[in-house]
């Protein structure tokens, strides 16, 4: 009898012993919460990471000099056309452009964002649809591909860097091209309520246009310059940091509440006739792409001479209409 009821006993305390084993083994759900919290934070940390390396990998591929990274569906958003309708934007041509045809768009006034851009780099304004269907790929300045978002944008609308090498490849595949001629100093020297373009000691367009037998469009947007009101001072000290830094941020503000977005003024690119590199057109030069030898200085110089001419004959004719100048308005050439 003792010895069974010894037997039961400890048969009892193991019993209990082993439900209080299986009950402290069991962590509590103030204890896994903190654990689960830990293991998402890790996971999240590394997408994040992973994310982050993926995208620093799209800076050693070189779609920003071969154009590659072009998107057709993303230049025909409608939401460009909403931004064309914001800033009343349009497209003239005064004449018909052959889409047959290669050209270099030598484009003014650069302004503080080159806004007027978007007008012929999308369909906003029908102009990749309606007024020149051809593939097109522009120059902008080397820094824009280095900035987050403005990258990718910059590529899907078909830009790419605007050095020299990049220029000769663009323009040797038979792909025309947009060129901001003014550049970083332009867009310094930018003010509301004034006309200036900086040309006078930029020829290498002329250069592309003469050695692969590719006209040139003169193309002026005007109100560009008015989108922002603008500091008007230091501009020196504005000209030598852009030199410096190889970046131009000239100090504006538009609207009052958000004043990196321009103002709501209408803007009009208006292009011109195409100028024939040479006096006498090559044959065979009709589709571009193929070269047309080096140019001398002669050709360079006359070339030059013709666009300044054409440029400023393009603002007189329609400076009152769609520039809002009055008649005795004049283009500051320099």
């Amino acid at each position: 009898m003792g010895t069974s009821r010894l037997s039961s006993r400890h048969a009892r305390a193991s019993t209990l012993e082993l439900g209080t084993s299986k009950q402290t083994s069991q962590p509590s759900p103030e204890q896994v919460m903190p654990e689960i919290g830990k293991n998402t934070a890790f996971i999240q940390s590394a997408l994040h990471r992973a994310c982050f390396m993926a995208y620093v990998m799209t800076y050693l591929d070189t779609s920003y000099r071969d154009g590659s990274r072009a998107w057709p569906w993303f230049q025909r958003l409608p939401v460009w056309r909403l931004y064309c309708r914001y800033i009343k934007g349009q497209v003239i041509t005064t004449v018909p452009l052959d889409p047959h045809r290669q050209y270099i768009f030598a484009a003014h006034p650069h302004g503080i964002a080159t806004w007027n851009h978007f007008l012929t780099m999308t369909d906003g304004c029908r102009f990749l649809s309606r007024i020149y269907p051809r593939p097109r790929l522009d120059l902008g300045a080397t820094v824009l591909f280095f900035l987050p978002l403005v990258k990718e944008v910059l590529l899907w609308l078909g830009c790419v860097d605007a050095a020299a090498a990049t220029a000769n490849a663009v323009l040797e595949r038979g792909f025309s091209s947009l060129i901001y001629v003014g550049g970083e100093k332009e867009q310094i020297l930018t003010e509301r309520g004034r006309d200036l373009v900086v040309v006078l000691p930029r020829k290498g367009f002329c250069k592309l246009a003469l050695r692969y037998d590719c006209p040139i469009v003169p193309a002026y947007a005007f109100g560009e310059n008015d989108l922002y009101r603008t500091f008007n001072y230091f501009k020196g000290l504005q000209l030598w940091v852009a030199r410096a830094l190889k970046l131009a941020c000239p100090p504006c503000w538009g609207l009052p509440l958000l004043p990196f977005l321009p103002l709501p003024v209408p803007v009009t690119v208006v292009m011109g006739a195409p100028l024939s590199p040479r006096r006498e057109e090559r044959a065979g030069g009709d589709m571009g792409g193929s070269r047309g030898g080096e140019p001398t200085r002669e050709e360079v110089e006359d070339l030059h001479a013709r666009y300044v001419e054409a440029l400023t004959a393009l603002f007189d004719t329609h400076k009152v209409r769609f520039g809002g100048r009055g008649p005795g308005a004049r283009l500051e050439v320099r």
